[in-house]
């Protein structure tokens, strides 16, 4: 700060004054903005002596006009003066192409730049104030009666005088500047508004710095002084001399943004500026401005349902928002008091992203007003509370099967934020191992750090992408289970090579890491890239489809049974209806049975699962409801779950039922057969999965239905391999090598189920790899009765999956084993008895001609050879399924659209 005499008669804390000084003392020239003698224009002057200084000071905040002035700081500078030249960026730029080379002598300092008013908007102002009065002097931050704050003051010929309160909020100048409207257009997209500035120095006011220092805070005004190269460091030390106190302050962008905003970024435009511009010609300065004020702010999108928890939700978020932003979006972050923020989070969407306060759940409808879209890029945890959105919003569900949003921003929109973290030296970087447990909590830091270390160890999906983006030259990723599938599918479409995946994170050897081959990633990545915001801008497009509820379908079943094949059938239905186009959710009744069973796990991460209480609520969130595939109307359904597999809670909703099943029969009393009745009756179409069903329905309860195949072969077989592919464990983890193995998975073990397993394992030469049951209160206990080698705990669906597809034979018991035998194109052999659930078989053996692939015990396969022997013309049968998944889409889509 310079002596309190210079800073009385200064905006700020005089700086401009201490630097001016210097030159005039080597009989320099300064350049810098002042007011006509009407005050009614800024224009660029010269001056040579600290006498002119008086119309250099203080703030002016209109666009100043630079006529012929450029001339004659070339003419100073070819003459071997020394020139000082002041002003906002754009026109330190100016000079700077105007001059063509650089001169020794030159120095510049721009101006911390909130953006210029034009003439136009300026002089409609003064019209506003003058009412007629000739004008003697204008200042706009007088320290007179304020102190240092900004206010306007204006003196007249008759010796009257204008002050307008530095309450920005009564302030019409200082309304309409700080909020965007009065500015010129330019100013909202400025180049200048960064960290690596274009002057020598950078000047400007020092607010909030009794914060950071009260004793650099008196008052009377304290400047903030960027020394930006080698030539202003060298005059340094002569300017502190002429200070009353110069106090050097760290500095990073946290820095920057808390104290000057306007370092960083550009002035936004307030949503009424046009209807401002519009009335000015009309009407007077203050009309203009309330009307303009008044204008509802509007955005195009608002994202809702990102918790701010950690670098990759809040990194996720910045890339999708910019991305809209660079096509013209405007966007806005969506709080509400449910979301979960971590203060870095609050600082970063603060410092980068549009946001909207914190809104209680029972508030959230007020969005509708200002926002024209909604997305959500958290399927698994806000969806569902979406009710408040109104129809024809056009509700989006960013998709799993789009890029992962961070990649939506190129490597340069990476790179510009690189240098707003200082918070890690280059060089420390480059030598060490970057875990993102050290950058947990500073998305910028984990960006810098990512952007300039040649090997980097992340133990997290975000910094895992991060490391791609900028092509780090070797990666070791230690993830978690479904944070490592995620990242394998982003290694195969980018065809990237050469990743190492790793498990104990201390214990990672970085330096024999082999290097990463990104050769194809640049095209794939750009492919990728636009195909997924070529989906979400249709999606947005579609904003003319009324959509009351967030979800068309809501699916109703088995999803949570500890059972491999209920949770692969509803997987199927799941994943069939949104290949439709409609967007399905499964719903869940709460059974305390099963809360915490690997088919939860499974879904959620897969699909979307909403759960309430009240079974009524979910009215409100689905347009229609179906009813999925297994024995869901069997007596032992009814007897677990009432009538919830009927649909009873649904109210004045279309209701299907997919390829459901009775099992082997309705055997319940005959009040609840009344019940049923009823309830089937309000169905809009019913499909079922045995012919049995079909029979059971007219003859029990005088309905048509339609039969066609179990909800698993309307999948390709390649999307079940692909997900096979996401196994944990391999049949090397197993066997200890790679070699053929058959396949047992027996839900029922009996000796003789051993004893046939057994002797096919010896007739075929090969060991069997066992996998019994699910159900975790039963899993321990059916082992033990198998009592065979290599039986497996624990296994998920895509380990299920996986040594399946895998294996060269195979032995069930299972229906839905049988089923992926047939998908798979297996040899095998079901053992199940009779007497149990025959009739779903019956339906499999008229339909893909299997009836040789069936024995009942070990005297069978003795007394006739071709059970092991003959083999299914998978040719044939592949055909058949590929007609029955035609039936059964076609059944489906047809319903569906009547709903």
């Amino acid at each position: 700060m310079a002596e309190d005499y210079v800073r009385r008669v200064s905006s700020s804390g005089g700086a401009f004054s201490i630097i001016s000084n210097w030159f005039f003392e080597k009989n320099g020239i300064v350049y810098g903005a002042a007011f006509d003698e009407n005050y009614l224009a800024v224009h660029h002057i010269r001056i040579t002596d600290s006498n002119e200084m008086y119309m250099l000071r203080g703030s002016k905040y209109i666009q100043s006009d630079n006529g012929d002035i450029y001339k004659h700081v070339k003419k100073d500078l070819d003459d071997n003066k020394y020139v000082l030249y002041t002003g906002v960026p754009c026109q330190i730029m100016g000079l700077y192409f105007f001059l063509g080379r650089d001169y020794p002598n030159l120095y510049t300092a721009d101006l911390i730049c909130h953006g210029a008013n034009s003439k136009k908007s300026y002089s409609k102002y003064l019209e506003h104030i003058c009412d007629g009065r000739s004008i003697s002097k204008v200042e706009f931050r007088n320290k007179e009666r304020y102190g240092w704050k900004a206010n306007v003051h204006i003196e007249f010929v008759d010796g009257t005088e204008y002050w307008e309160d530095p309450d920005k909020s009564k302030s019409p100048f200082y309304l309409a500047f700080l909020k965007g409207i009065s500015i010129r257009r330019s100013c909202y997209e400025c180049a200048y508004t960064q960290i690596e500035r274009c002057g020598d120095f950078t000047i400007g006011d020092f607010w909030k710095i009794g914060k950071l220092n009260k004793e650099l805070s008196d008052k009377k005004g304290t400047s903030l002084v960027l020394v930006n190269n080698k030539k202003a460091m060298d005059i340094m030390p002569d300017l502190k001399m002429s200070a009353k106190k110069w106090e050097k302050i760290y500095s990073d962008y946290y820095f920057y943004n808390h104290y000057n905003g306007c370092l960083i970024r550009p002035t936004k435009e307030h949503p009424g500026r046009a209807a401002f511009w519009g009335d000015l010609e009309k009407t007077s300065y203050d009309a203009a401005l309330s009307n303009a004020l008044k204008a509802p702010v509007r955005y195009d999108v608002g994202l809702y349902g990102i918790d701010f928890k950690d670098n990759g939700s809040v990194m996720a978020a910045y890339s999708l928002a910019r991305c809209l932003e660079k096509r013209r979006m405007r966007t806005i972050i969506l709080l509400s008091e449910e979301g979960y923020y971590e203060e870095s989070s609050n600082l970063f969407i603060r410092d980068y992203l549009t946001f909207s306060r914190r809104r209680k759940v029972e508030e959230l409808h007020e969005v509708n007003k200002f926002c024209n879209n909604i997305i959500t890029t958290d399927k698994n945890t806000y969806y569902e509370k979406m009710t408040f959105v109104d129809g024809g919003k056009g509700v989006a569900l960013y998709d799993d099967e789009w890029c992962p949003a961070i990649l939506l921003c190129d490597l340069k929109e990476w790179e510009s934020l690189v240098d707003h973290s200082k918070m890690v030296g280059n060089e420390e970087i480059k030598t060490s191992i970057i875990s993102e447990k050290r950058y947990y909590n500073d998305a910028l830091s984990l960006v810098n750090a990512t952007s300039c270390s040649d090997g980097v160890v992340v133990n997290s999906l975000c910094g895992f992408l991060i490391a791609l983006i900028f092509k780090t030259s070797k990666i070791i990723a230690c993830l978690k289970h479904d944070e490592k599938i995620r990242a394998e599918k982003v290694i195969k479409r980018l065809s990237i090579k050469n990743i190492v995946f790793g498990s104990d994170f201390d214990e990672i050897d970085l330096a024999n890491a082999a290097e990463v081959d990104y050769s194809y990633m640049d095209t794939e990545l750009k492919k990728w890239r636009e195909e997924s915001i070529r989906k979400l801008l249709v999606a947005l497009r579609s904003r003319n489809i009324k959509r009351i509820t967030p979800y068309d379908v809501g699916i109703v079943g088995y999803w949570w049974s500890e059972n491999y094949g209920s949770v692969a059938t509803y997987y199927a239905v799941y994943k069939t209806i949104k290949k439709l186009g409609y967007i399905p959710v499964l719903l869940d009744n709460r059974d305390k049975k099963a809360q915490k069973s690997f088919a939860r796990s499974f879904m959620n991460y897969y699909c979307h699962v909403i759960s309430r209480e009240n079974h009524m609520e979910y009215n409100a969130l689905c347009h229609a409801f179906l009813i999925g595939s297994d024995q869901v109307w069997s007596p032992g359904s009814i007897a677990a779950y009432d009538k919830f597999f009927f649909l009873d809670f649904v109210v004045d909703k279309n209701r299907l039922a997919f390829a459901s099943s009775f099992g082997e029969n309705i055997n319940i009393c005959k009040e609840q057969k009344l019940e049923v009745k009823k309830l089937l009756n309000k169905f809009d179409a019913v499909s079922v999965r045995e012919k049995s069903a079909r029979d059971i329905l007219n003859e029990e309860f005088e309905i048509r239905s339609q039969w066609i195949a179990d909800p698993v072969f309307t999948l390709d077989r390649s999307e079940w391999e692909l997900l096979s592919n996401n196994s944990m464990i391999s049949v090397k983890d197993v066997l200890g090598n790679n070699k053929k193995y058959i396949f047992s998975y027996i839900l029922d073990p009996t000796p003789e189920k051993r004893s046939i397993i057994q002797y096919i394992s010896e007739i075929k030469h090969m060991p069997v790899i066992n996998i019994v049951h699910a159900k975790e209160s039963d899993r321990k206990a059916n082992i033990q009765k198998l009592n065979l080698p290599y039986s497996l705990e624990d296994v998920n669906e895509e380990e299920w999956l996986y040594f399946l597809n895998r294996s060269e034979y195979i032995i069930t018991d299972s229906y839905h084993g049988t089923c992926f035998s047939i998908i798979f194109n297996k040899q095998f052999l079901n053992c199940t008895t009779k007497s149990w659930g025959w009739t779903r078989y019956d339906s499999l053996i008229n339909l893909f001609g299997i009836e040789d692939c069936f024995a009942e015990s070990i005297d069978d396969l003795i007394e006739n050879d071709t059970l092991l022997n003959s083999s299914i013309d998978y040719s044939l049968v592949d055909e058949t399924i590929k007609l029955q998944r035609a039936l059964s889409v076609s059944w489906l889509k047809q319903e569906l659209q009547k709903c």
